[in-house]
């Protein structure tokens, strides 16, 4: 079964709401299970409204949780990701080689998670929605799109997980170490 994880990417959450309210109705006849992790701020609304839309049948599966202490295993089971663009998510989905659909906080310092976001998107190894822009519709298209063309879902793992640097930090200590036994 089709599994995608929706998270904002911050313990608290933040005015992220993927596509609004009702987005999940959309996918009711879908064959697939969705964990979205709210964030704490968010989730007594969310979990409301998706209570009063009685989201549950035999094909879709939704879970809503306001965090994930462990969502490190939530992202090794999931097909794919709705989230934000922070440069530690996006080293994640790339050590995983996990396909998203990268929603950049716009208030970001320097719009940096934008240009993040577009860094994978011109590698093919990502698809991004502008969040101005987003909205049920297009996050569904989107998620849809991909569920149905595992060439594309393929493509975009192939192309992330050439964005790992799962050696990063020891690569960092390597330098320093090099400089300091130069001086």
């Amino acid at each position: 079964m089709f599994l995608q994880c929706w998270f904002s990417g911050q313990p608290g959450g933040s005015e992220h709401k993927p596509g609004g309210a009702g987005i999940t109705a959309r996918f009711k006849h879908e064959e697939m299970q969705m964990i979205w992790i709210t964030g704490h701020n968010h989730y007594d609304q969310i979990k409301s409204e998706l209570n009063n839309e009685n989201q549950q049948n035999h094909r879709f599966k939704l879970d809503v949780y306001p965090y994930l202490n462990n969502i490190q295993d939530a992202l090794a089971v999931s097909d794919l990701t709705v989230c934000r663009a922070g440069a530690a998510t996006i080293s994640e989905l790339a050590v995983l080689g996990l396909p998203s659909i990268l929603v950049p906080y716009p208030y970001a310092a320097e719009n940096h998670q934008e240009k993040n976001a577009r860094a994978l998107v011109d590698k093919n190894a990502a698809e991004m929605i502008i969040d101005e822009f987003l909205d049920g519709d297009t996050l569904y298209k989107k998620v849809i799109n991909l569920l149905h063309n595992s060439e594309r879902m393929a493509e975009i793992s192939q192309n992330v997980r050439k964005e790992a640097r799962p050696n990063a930090l020891r690569d960092i200590v390597d330098i320093i170490l090099e400089v300091r036994s130069e001086t």
